[in-house]
């Protein structure tokens, strides 16, 4: 059992050194400014649905030219544990169960679209809430603690902020939150770059 814990520390450890990089922030900033930008159309569903599916990649590629060659690279094993899944799921549940309940209680069940509108920078913070408390877990990083913080707050508090527009509260939230991430991410990666220099090998040590 010993020998277990000691593994998962181990993992743990690897994945907080390569969250310090920033770059996972960056593509969060990025992410979030697209999705503002496009809430109004249609194609919104598209910058929903791509970077769950292709942000590890784009992650990894950019982790192999910037953070790899500074502090090494160790392969870990994929989460492939279905109980990940199913939590997520439950907690996805949970939060679209509780936020209706309460938006059905409190306009007594005359729903509109400013209403619905309103909060969905809740729903979002609430989301982001539950994806850095994940993260903190895998990682054991404290940022994440600080992003969930900031997430659930500022989605409370911009649904909470009454605006002309109806959709203005959640673009935004979302430009809000895209500036954190994208000047979070600058951050961490120039100490990260600082701390963690290219050294260049002479020829006779190579």
């Amino acid at each position: 059992m010993s020998d277990k814990i000691n593994v998962d520390e181990l993992e743990k450890s690897v994945r907080r050194e390569y969250n310090q990089d920033g770059l996972m922030e960056l593509l969060l900033g990025i992410m979030l400014f697209f999705m503002a930008g496009t809430f109004a159309s249609s194609s919104l569903i598209v910058f929903i649905t791509f970077p769950i599916l292709y942000m590890n990649k784009f992650l990894e590629r950019l982790r192999s030219k910037l953070t790899y060659p500074r502090i090494g690279y160790a392969e870990l094993k994929p989460d492939k544990d279905p109980e990940t899944g199913n939590g997520i799921l439950k907690y996805m549940m949970m939060v679209i169960v509780i936020m209706s309940l309460s938006l059905y209680l409190l306009y007594n069940g005359d729903f509109t679209d400013f209403s619905i509108y309103k909060w969905v920078p809740a729903f979002v913070g609430a989301m982001f809430l539950g994806a850095m408390l994940y993260l903190r877990g895998t990682t054991g990083d404290p940022f994440s603690l600080l992003y969930s913080v900031i997430s659930i707050i500022g989605g409370l508090g911009f649904s909470l902020y009454e605006f002309i527009d109806p959709k203005a509260n959640i673009e935004y939230y979302l430009l809000s939150l895209s500036a954190f991430y994208l000047i979070a991410g600058v951050l961490r990666l120039y100490v990260f770059q600082r701390r963690h220099p290219v050294v260049d090998l002479p020829v006779e040590d190579l």
